[in-house]
């Protein structure tokens, strides 16, 4: 079944219940694996990084991606790379092109073998003024390779499941 696919590619038994959805959008909840005091967990965070320090959300601008060139140097992102990395599994993503009419076509992007895909993320907690809590979190990108340029400049970082410690660390 999927949930089994999924805990195997991730490499442990625990999780919260993840149920396939499709074209996911920023502000959504998704799922994110994280270790937390040594051992991974499942778990979800909105999509849209909010770095600790912003005093209110409402006046911040969604940070979705985080480049992969700057995300050691952007002052949002600055503890999140070194302190609180995720990945986020996925089958794959959707791009979307413009077509004529201004009508727009979605693009699935998937590895040709069909196994799951683990995007590099970060993530950050964001405490409100009222002990509130809101995990966040944004996907590492990377320039986009010579086939994938035309729908996009950019892309998410795939981490393979051999790698996935070395991230995490």
């Amino acid at each position: 079944d999927d949930e089994a696919a999924l805990m195997a590619f991730l490499g442990f038994s625990d999780g919260v219940a993840v149920v396939p959805r499709y074209n996911i959008a920023p502000t959504q909840p998704i799922a994110i694996m994280r270790v937390d005091n040594g051992k991974r967990q499942l778990t979800f965070a909105r999509w849209g990084l909010v770095p600790a320090w912003v005093a209110d959300p409402g006046t911040f601008s969604l940070l979705i991606n985080a480049r992969s060139d700057s995300v050691l140097d952007k002052p949002a992102f600055k503890n999140a790379i070194r302190r609180r990395r995720g990945l986020i599994p996925a089958d794959g993503y959707y791009e979307w092109q413009s077509i004529d009419g201004g009508k727009r076509r979605p693009y699935f992007i998937h590895r040709r073998d069909g196994r799951l895909i683990g995007f590099a993320a970060v993530a950050e907690t964001w405490v409100g003024p009222n002990g509130e809590e809101v995990d966040t979190v944004a996907i590492v990108t990377a320039a986009a390779s010579a086939d994938l340029a035309a729908l996009h400049s950019r892309v998410p970082v795939t981490i393979e499941p051999r790698d996935f410690e070395r991230w995490l660390d």
